[in-house]
């Protein structure tokens, strides 16, 4: 790499992943360490940054956050290479400023907030059309319905839009000797735009009693209206053949489960649907935009009309699928993953875009 700038910083990211691990392990492989600032919403950011990067919890104060971001850049304006910032909370911008008072790159990342857009107030929106305004440049990495993200992003005024998809790290977990212990599992949180609900729903009637399944998802710190009536509804319900549980690491139901559900207005990329394939699970999802990039109807998986009539059509069909046929599928799902999202796939991608700014 030319550039001699050995530093980047990532802020206004809420809270630090699992699934952030492997840009920053990417970085530190190429010699580029990563300074991260984020609200830390779960409080659980430190026990996921990995060694070689640098965690800081932003002030929850104004002043205080203007202090702490104002001390980096002083201190770090010599060896940062860029910036990247998320932009969907009301701060955000403060990092844009900076940023072009100390002459540094900025690329903003875009992984759901234009969506949401028209929902925040009137500040937060005009901090996230400043970002992308500003930004040298605007990556992107999901679609959602009834957008097409670029030219909304253009029609902001991104100046340059890069489309990078998530990738995962190919899982080659054994599979003998696993029981099944779970037919269908649901593993998101539940967002207004998901609608465990009909699962559950469908989980009641007769067709399914003999099946064990289980929820992943309940968040109690989110606030949103519709969003706490969702989690409400979930958890007054007590069917016995469902396992309902808080956000917990899904990855050890993968291998016990068979089928994995995600009703959704998006689809496109969601992190446990990658997942849970490279495990092998067939999934059950709507036929919504990018849907149809992932999984292949009938082949490794089943698209559904996005209704809850489409999530139990598709889940009598699971049902009906010979042991021969199951494992054609899971099989199928495996190699579509390795095949298209994979981390080797990524790195190139996301390490042109860096150095093209």
């Amino acid at each position: 790499m030319k550039n001699k700038r050995r530093y980047i910083g990532i802020f206004g990211i809420d809270s630090f992943e699992k699934k952030n691990v492997h840009q920053v392990l990417f970085l530190n492989s190429i010699g580029i360490t990563s300074d991260v600032f984020t609200s830390d919403r779960y409080g659980t950011s430190i026990e996921n940054i990995p060694k070689g990067a640098s965690l800081h919890v932003l002030s929850k104060s104004y002043l205080g956050r203007m202090v702490q971001i104002i001390k980096y850049f002083l201190k770090n304006k010599n060896k940062l290479r860029h910036i990247e910032v998320y932009p969907g909370g009301r701060f955000a911008f403060h990092y844009i400023l900076l940023a072009k008072l100390f002459n540094l790159k900025v690329i903003v990342v875009e992984r759901g907030d234009i969506f949401r857009r028209q929902r925040v107030d009137t500040l937060t929106r005009w901090s996230m059309d400043f970002c992308y305004q500003h930004a040298d440049l605007v990556w992107y990495r999901e679609f959602y319905p009834n957008m097409n993200v670029k030219d909304k992003l253009v029609s902001l005024g991104a100046k340059r839009v890069e489309f990078i998809h998530n990738s995962i790290e190919i899982q080659k977990p054994s599979r003998n000797n696993v029981t099944k212990e779970f037919t269908f599992l649901w593993a998101n949180s539940l967002k207004h735009f998901r609608y465990p609900e009909w699962m559950v729903e469908i989980l009641k009637n007769k067709s399914f009693s003999k099946t064990n399944n289980i929820l992943i998802g309940i968040d109690d710190t989110m606030t949103s209206k519709s969003v706490v009536v969702k989690h409400k509804l979930i958890k007054e319900q007590s069917l016995a053949n469902l396992e309902i549980q808080g956000w917990v690491d899904p990855r050890k139901y993968y291998l016990s489960s068979s089928f994995f559900v995600l009703a959704s207005d998006i689809v496109f990329l969601n992190n446990s649907l990658l997942e849970s394939m490279s495990y092998g699970l067939i999934p059950i999802v709507s036929k919504v935009s990018g849907a149809e990039l992932i999984v292949d109807d009938g082949v490794n998986g089943f698209l559904f009309d996005h209704s809850p009539k489409g999530l139990r059509k598709a889940m009598m069909k699971a049902m009906m699928l010979t042991a021969s046929e199951r494992v054609k599928m899971s099989e199928q799902a495996i190699i579509k993953i390795e095949k298209d999202f994979s981390r080797t796939t990524w790195n190139k991608k996301y390490l042109k875009m860096i150095n093209s700014i």
